[in-house]
């Protein structure tokens, strides 16, 4: 035999949870950025100045941005974990053999152990300097880098050509639009 008090009330506890449940849900959505604005927030914009940074790359060499005035820089955030990075890794290889004399490739490691580095970059006859930082340092912060990989390309005049708060931006600094991007601005 059913009892109907007792149905009654279970289906009205559960009409209330669900209820419930489903207000969590809708708040927890209206927290959570959308990719468009997520990537307004990420890199720095085009035509932004770049900060100047001096960092010792991992063959002792000094970097210092603000030398490089007056030259194409090609800065690349990235890590031996991440997926995409590996992914990215031959194309800027090929970027590198043809534009290495054009533009100023930096790598900028986040993250990751210096033999790790190494071993990449011998596994993918990567020739530019290296750079090595935290997720949390100022470089990082600076350039407001939040997705791995992320890559900037920066102007003779030190301002961002190229930055990464869209997707359009990102895809032209990615694979073989790489090349093309280059192309365009370096060989004009």
């Amino acid at each position: 035999m059913i009892d109907f008090k007792f149905a009654i009330k279970t289906f009205i506890h559960l009409l209330i949870i669900s209820l419930m449940l489903s207000a969590s849900v809708m708040a927890q959505e209206e927290s959570i950025p959308s990719a468009e604005n997520f990537l307004a927030n990420h890199g720095l914009a085009t035509d932004q100045p770049v900060p100047d940074f001096q960092y010792e790359s991992i063959d002792g060499n000094d970097i210092d941005l603000e030398e490089f005035e007056g030259e194409y820089i090609l800065i690349d955030f990235w890590g031996t974990w991440c997926k995409p990075c590996i992914t990215e890794a031959p194309f800027l290889k090929e970027a590198y053999l043809k534009f290495g004399d054009q533009v100023i490739f930096i790598g900028v490691a986040v993250d990751d152990r210096e033999q790790k580095v190494r071993e990449f970059n011998e596994r993918f006859g990567i020739e530019w300097p290296q750079i090595m930082v935290s997720s949390t340092s100022d470089l990082v912060n600076t350039f407001n880098v939040k997705l791995f990989p992320t890559t900037f390309l920066i102007g003779p005049d030190q301002r961002v050509l190229i930055g990464a708060n869209s997707e359009e931006q990102i895809d032209s600094l990615k694979g073989e639009k790489l090349l093309e991007t280059l192309e365009e601005y370096v060989d004009s």
